[in-house]
């Protein structure tokens, strides 16, 4: 089971669920949006305004980065894997400069600033830009390994 704390533009629960988190720790527990307004974000941010908001109600910046990063990808992957167990990936980094504002001085991925790799057209390094082939429809799994939409 997991706890998802949610605070988007209308439902907001974050300051409600902080207690639990001081009481039992990160295990399982994230952060979530779902329908914030492309205005909020620009004005307070996505993700790292909860981080921000968390750190500012007592809880440690490292927690609250926890539950805005490993926990969300832990939650993400299929039981059999785990974002920390999963060996030569490349996650997409933030380098903050303090531990209070929460706004990214520089974004990498794949290792180069993500200005470098949108001005290269999004190419891989070392590959030259390829379409994208057609989306496929997602195919989601109950954890008894039924397909969704199944009796």
């Amino acid at each position: 089971m997991w706890l998802l704390i949610r605070e988007a533009s209308a439902a907001r629960n974050l300051q409600a669920l902080l207690p639990l988190v001081q009481e039992f720790g990160t295990e399982r527990i994230a952060f979530c949006t779902d329908d914030r307004e492309p205005e909020h974000i620009a004005e307070d941010g996505h993700i790292n305004s909860m981080v921000r908001d968390a750190v500012a109600a007592g809880i440690a910046p490292e927690d609250a980065l926890v539950m805005a990063t490993l926990e969300p990808g832990d939650l993400a992957r299929p039981a059999t894997t785990s974002a920390r167990s999963r060996p030569a990936t490349r996650p997409t980094c933030s380098l903050l400069p303090d531990l209070e504002s929460f706004v990214p001085e520089t974004v990498l991925k794949r290792g180069r600033p993500v200005g470098e790799i949108a001005a290269a057209g999004g190419a891989r390094v070392g590959q030259a830009h390829r379409p994208r082939p057609p989306r496929r429809r997602a195919r989601l799994h109950d954890p008894l390994g039924r397909r969704a939409g199944r009796a």
